[in-house]
């Protein structure tokens, strides 16, 4: 088992959720994929005047967004859902911090294109 809070964590968690979606084969051609990163929202951020939904997160702490991006696509491609991220032409990845009542974790669409 992997440590919690580590990369190769984060990775596994990005397998184990897609499990059931994962194609049959490996993708081969251009893909698009959009990744909505919610990440555990401070407390500072839950107070009765703070907006209930997702607020962008520019915090120093939480990682950059190519980062993370990078790890999501990692591991996709270590599990098979398509041969290269090289494949990727079009990445649209957002960081923000979860909604009130809400719980960190991310959101991935990845679509084949004829482009």
């Amino acid at each position: 088992m992997k440590e919690a809070g580590t990369a190769e964590a984060w990775k596994s968690d990005v397998i184990r959720a897609g499990e059931e979606h994962r194609p049959s084969a490996p993708w081969q051609g251009p893909l698009r994929i959009t990744i909505n990163f919610y990440l555990p929202r401070p407390q500072r951020l839950m107070r009765k005047k703070d907006r209930d939904g997702p607020l962008p997160c520019l915090g120093h702490n939480a990682g950059d967004v190519d980062n993370l991006a990078k790890a999501v696509m990692d591991a996709l491609q270590t599990d098979g859902w398509f041969r290269d991220d090289s494949q990727i032409w079009r990445a649209t990845v957002t960081k923000e911090y979860h909604g009130k009542g809400d719980h960190p974790g991310a959101s991935i669409w990845i679509q084949e294109t004829d482009e």
